[in-house]
């Protein structure tokens, strides 16, 4: 996991443990308990791919997170349907 300002990297066994995941975190961020708690839901943008990445002690990158990063851009701030 790699935190960047307000973001965040994380890897993944699988792009379906991936996909699991976002959709996990999309639904507590707007479950019943954030709603109860009187503020307004955190909506998060997650973008996915499947690619070779290189890592180092400290770091990730490589094209896949590239466009990982790029897709997530475009993403819709709600959760997946």
């Amino acid at each position: 996991m790699k935190v960047m300002g307000d973001g965040l990297l994380s890897l993944f066994e699988s792009p379906a443990v991936a996909i699991s995941t976002a959709l996990q975190v999309q639904h507590l961020m707007a479950s019943e308990a954030v709603a109860a708690s009187g503020t307004d839901p955190l909506k998060i943008r997650i973008g996915i791919n499947y690619a070779e990445v290189m890592i180092t002690e400290d770091d990730v990158f490589g094209d896949g997170v590239n466009v990982a990063a790029r897709l997530e851009q475009h993403a819709l701030p709600d959760i997946l349907e």
